[in-house]
């Protein structure tokens, strides 16, 4: 045999190696199950939405419910358009997968009265700012009075919070408003 022979023999050697062990490897095979793997979450809020959430509970009353990541569909719904039409589902898939932080809602009839956002730095990025302008406006047309409050680092001053929900509630017979709140968080 020549050098040439030799060198194609080795070669085909070499690339039938490597098959089989890809086959052996599992490397051809179709996955039996699904890829992805499902995790539980440690904790459904952030300490900083925690620290909210406990403000807010505090501040909001018996007569209320705090209820926290609020799916945006289930909050409004597309009106206007031809149900499962083309524009209606771009309009839906808007606000499909976006949630509201807060909601808080009667506790008898489980109605939303109004919707808190907490902000942190976030919020100061331009998709953060897309995100927010497109959900300051869906709850702007479908009426609903909305909080933009700002991450508090030490805590909420309860009293103001309670002020700002009474507010809130009186804007909600009303109008909508989307009102940023400047400062509710306690000193440092």
């Amino acid at each position: 045999m020549d050098t040439i022979e030799l060198f194609m023999l080795a070669t085909v050697t070499i690339i039938a190696f490597i098959i089989i062990a890809f086959y052996f490897l599992g490397v051809f095979k179709r996955a039996v199950g699904p890829l992805a793997r499902y995790e539980k979450q440690p904790h459904l809020l952030s300490p900083a939405e925690l620290s909210f959430f406990n403000a807010l509970d505090q501040s909001i009353g018996s007569d209320k419910y705090v209820l926290s990541k609020v799916r945006i569909a289930d909050l409004i719904q597309v009106a206007g358009l031809l149900p499962e039409s083309n524009e209606w589902w771009l309009t839906f898939n808007a606000i499909a997968k976006k949630h509201a932080d807060f909601v808080v809602a009667n506790r008898n009839t489980m109605q939303p009265l109004f919707i808190i956002e907490l902000d942190d730095r976030s919020h100061l990025t331009e998709k953060a700012q897309k995100r927010d302008k497109l959900v300051n406006e869906a709850f702007a047309e479908a009426k609903y009075p909305l909080l933009r409050i700002p991450v508090g680092r030490n805590g909420y001053d309860t009293k103001k919070l309670t002020f700002l929900i009474n507010q809130a509630i009186r804007d909600q017979a009303h109008t909508s408003n989307t009102r940023t709140i400047v400062q509710i968080a306690t000193a440092a």
